[in-house]
């Protein structure tokens, strides 16, 4: 995914920055650092995510306010419309929470 490539590229950025061409052996360095390139790289995303995510909601039968089929734009433009910035990152935190560690664990083995 867009995401991982990225987290993987400000990882290694970061690893480049502090450590410096030594080789330490904490597991908390590598952690730390797999924690900040999670978080990095989940903001620069999730937008798009967010907007995918609504692209996909169908209308449901019964319901008294459909939603009628959206292209890409009319999505953005919606969302941006009733909104803000903060519509594009609505989940953002419990989404980054439940995936953080996961992540973190996987640069520090």
């Amino acid at each position: 995914t867009c995401e991982g490539a990225l987290q993987f590229v400000v990882y290694e950025e970061l690893r480049k920055h502090v450590i410096n061409n030594k080789s330490p052996d904490n597991p908390l360095l590598f952690f730390g650092l797999g924690a900040v390139s999670k978080v990095v790289a989940s903001t620069a995303m999730y937008p798009a995510q967010v907007v995918r995510s609504r692209m996909m909601q169908r209308p449901v039968e019964g319901l008294t306010c459909k939603r009628d089929p959206m292209g890409l734009l009319e999505t953005v433009r919606r969302t941006w419309k009733y909104e803000g910035v903060r519509g594009f990152y609505k989940g953002l935190l419990p989404n980054t929470l439940r995936t953080l560690p996961a992540s973190a664990l996987t640069f520090c083995l």
